[in-house]
């Protein structure tokens, strides 16, 4: 870890029974995982996962802790990556990715999420998730105001952090229908 911050008090207004002072401070922090036990060089959050079972955070040696780790979007599926079968079905085209596990390439429609097939194998394994986000803020902060009167005080507190990715999960499970 190596960071630097900053920290400002004033008084802003100072009567015999009324004050106002203001409160700042912000702080830059970086940090690289460096070494792993057992000469690991990823190591995923067990006990944060998606329903897939795949890790959602990973610390891995050279980038910040607790990245994001997932699939790569592509788009949607369109009708012009699946044949219609006779009965009706959608049937993936044989050159089309599938998100299915499945041998017969089933489970999968038209309008659907599609993801980035990283090694080329047309399938999406364990093997095309990659780093996806950092959660890590480029700078966080902070602003109070405290007014008192009498033997009254009013504080005003705000926070802030500024560049972190964010992880919607709340979304993820409405939009798979879990």
């Amino acid at each position: 870890n190596k960071g630097f911050e900053l920290s400002i008090s004033t008084v802003n207004f100072r009567k015999q029974n009324f004050r106002w002072t203001t409160d700042f401070n912000i702080s830059f922090n970086r940090n690289k995982v460096l070494a792993l036990a057992n000469n690991q060089s990823v190591l995923p959050a067990d006990n944060l996962k998606i329903p897939n079972g795949a890790a959602l955070y990973i610390a891995k040696v050279g980038q910040p802790i607790g990245m994001m780790y997932g699939a790569l979007t592509d788009g949607l599926y369109q009708y012009s990556d699946f044949t219609k079968g006779s009965d009706g079905t959608w049937i993936l085209k044989p050159e089309v990715t599938s998100q299915s596990t499945t041998a017969n390439r089933s489970g999968v429609l038209p309008g659907y999420q599609k993801f980035k097939d990283l090694n080329g194998d047309k399938q999406i394994t364990q093997e095309d998730l990659t780093i996806i986000g950092n959660p890590n803020p480029d700078f966080t902060g902070g602003l109070t105001n405290t007014f008192s009167f009498y033997n009254f005080d009013v504080s005003l507190f705000f926070t802030f952090s500024y560049g972190n990715d964010i992880l919607n999960m709340n979304r993820y499970y409405v939009e798979e229908g879990r």
